[in-house]
């Protein structure tokens, strides 16, 4: 499984490293998803980078506080999502993931 470091977590999702590693903080669903790596860094899979991707999204184009953030990243974990609005939703990530392996690849 793929991980990325911070600055890899930048360049893919244009998030500056420092307000991730602030969100890291912040939000608890995020830290369930970080590995330590070798040396003592912090490595995110696929799944944080999505969340990194919801998080700025929520805050900086819904402008939501991070409060709000939070609660609304804590609902959609609880509700169920319909399962034509999850199609699109997995579809659209894979998008993403792709368009996140070309950049790596190239």
């Amino acid at each position: 499984m793929d991980r990325f470091n911070l600055s890899q977590v930048e360049r893919i999702t244009g998030v500056s490293a420092n307000k991730v590693a602030y969100w890291l903080e912040e939000f608890p669903e995020l830290q369930t998803l970080t590995y330590g790596g070798e040396s003592g860094e912090v490595l995110l899979d696929y799944e944080a980078l999505g969340l990194v991707l919801r998080i700025q999204l929520l805050l900086e184009e819904v402008g939501l506080t991070i409060a709000g953030a939070r609660r609304q990243i804590e609902l959609d974990e609880t509700s169920e999502p319909d399962p034509g609005e999850l199609r699109e939703r997995l579809l659209r990530i894979r998008q993403e993931l792709v368009q996140v392996r070309q950049i790596l690849e190239g």
